[in-house]
């Protein structure tokens, strides 16, 4: 490994896990519990400060995204950034992943269905849920700007 890939690795690490401990530390501190999704989705947070330590929180996630960005920066400049930028959106797969990612979730379902039809489960309990449906794209939203946001850092800057 080149000594200037050691500089930049290392650089990325320390970046990285500061910003997320730091964040994530200091919810914890300000009192910081998970609550379900739905909570998020509804408001319906027991306080303002429960508002605010989870905000704090899921600041944290971006730490590797953070981390990418400043070693970028500080080892290729400008020109580093706008090239990590365009790896980031640039996506060559062929369209077979594709189908294999929107089956696969179907495929499944389809045999816990069948699974559950030959044990005896009736057909309308599988599609029975407290989560309303228009949520799942709101869900789809969350994760892609907290989790997804931190993938760029983790899959090398």
């Amino acid at each position: 490994m080149k000594s200037k890939d050691k500089k930049a690795l290392i650089v990325y690490t320390l970046v990285t896990f500061i910003f997320t401990w730091l964040f994530w530390i200091a919810a914890l501190v300000m009192g910081y519990q998970d609550i379900p999704f739905l909570r998020y989705i509804n408001w319906n947070f027991a306080n303002q400060e429960q508002v605010y330590t989870h905000l704090i929180f899921r600041i944290g996630v971006y730490g590797p995204l953070i981390g990418a960005l400043i070693t970028t920066f500080m080892i290729s400049k400008k020109r580093g950034l706008k090239e990590l930028v365009k790896k980031i959106f640039k996506v060559k797969v062929n369209i077979k992943w594709y189908l294999y990612l929107f089956l696969l979730p179907i495929t499944i379902n389809l045999i816990v269905v069948l699974i559950g039809l030959i044990i005896g489960v009736e057909l309308n309990s599988f599609f029975k849920s407290s989560v309303p449906l228009n949520y799942i794209l709101i869900f789809l939203i969350y994760e892609i700007l907290t989790s997804g946001l931190e993938e760029p850092g983790w899959r090398g800057f």
